[in-house]
């Protein structure tokens, strides 16, 4: 398990990108250890096939810098 400073934590994986990718490369820049968690596997979206999920997170983690990055698969709409 990774030790992280900061931790972004995101209903869907694609929030990351386009919420806070450039704030994250920033933190990352000035040294924090950086990750990002996922509470749904975004299954209900267009774009949300399950190995494609799985092959972006990987990107997102080497583009963006994280140390760590996880999906805990919460079925959409069913996390309450």
């Amino acid at each position: 398990m990774s030790q992280v400073d900061i931790l972004a934590v995101f209903a869907h994986p694609d929030d990351l990108e386009l919420l806070v990718g450039g704030t994250m490369a920033k933190l990352k820049s000035l040294g924090y250890a950086t990750g990002a968690l996922d509470v749904t596997r975004g299954e209900m979206g267009t774009r949300a096939r399950s190995k494609g999920v799985q092959l972006r997170r990987k990107k997102q983690r080497r583009y963006w810098g994280l140390m760590c990055a996880t999906i805990l698969a919460c079925r959409m709409g069913m996390c309450l």
